[in-house]
């Protein structure tokens, strides 16, 4: 991926890629031996990152962890492809795998070219429109919602924090999620737009949804490897 002195960011597809495949042999490690080493490249792994502007922006590690059994860790930068099209990938691997051990042929489908979906944005209205509508949804919030008194943290921060729901309470959600006819997403949604509105004090926040990104009008979405997933504000 290209953006120096450009004016816009340009994704570069190489003739020939190149990989980083790893195969390693710890069959014959005592298990507790085997477990931690797992853990440590495991954290490496996450911690090592990449390069945008250097190949390969994925990484692919596979442990034989005893006869017949084996380990395997993926790594990829989040820009190559969303998690929808991750499914799609492995089966398609999968599926290749199998016709390789059986001595057959691989029937599969070609799924349709990413390219189809950059034409697509292309043709997309003026970029005007949208900066309009969403200035005009956006106008008089000015500031990031503060949290307890402190402002957000600063862009490229990473914050995480994990909720923990019971069975009963997963399923008292999802019971009024359909008695209201919305989606657990969408009482989810909510449910942080409250706390942030109590956090900040304030009855008016935004907050960021990820969204699929796979519009319906563009022929063979749901099947294309890519990246397509979106954040919008929600105010």
């Amino acid at each position: 991926f290209c953006w120096d002195r450009l004016s816009r960011p340009l994704q570069v597809v190489e003739r020939r890629g190149k990989q980083s495949l790893e195969i390693l042999d710890w069959s014959g490690l005592p298990l507790v031996e085997a477990e931690r080493l797992w853990a440590e490249r495991v954290d490496a792994e996450r911690s090592q990152g990449f390069d945008l502007r250097e190949l390969p922006l994925q990484r692919l590690v596979v442990v034989q962890w005893r006869d017949g059994v084996h380990r395997f860790c993926w790594s990829r930068h989040h820009i190559l492809l969303d998690g929808w099209c991750s499914a799609r990938l492995l089966a398609e691997f999968l599926q290749t795998y199998k016709a390789a051990c059986d001595g057959q042929p691989l029937l599969a489908a070609v799924p349709p070219s990413f390219r189809n979906y950059v034409a697509w944005l292309e043709e997309r209205g003026d970029p005007e429109d949208a900066l309009e509508f969403f200035s005009r949804e956006l106008a008089g919030f000015e500031e990031p919602t503060p949290l307890g008194g402190q402002t957000l943290p600063a862009a490229g921060a990473t914050v995480t924090g994990r909720v923990d729901l019971s069975r009963q309470q997963t399923e008292d959600l999802l019971e009024v999620a359909k008695r209201e006819e919305v989606t657990p997403g969408t009482l989810l949604q909510g449910a942080w737009a409250l706390v942030l509105s109590r956090l900040g004090a304030s009855r008016d926040v935004v907050f960021g949804v990820t969204v699929s990104g796979r519009p319906a009008t563009l022929e063979g979405a749901d099947e294309m490897i890519g990246l397509f997933i979106n954040t919008l504000p929600l105010r």
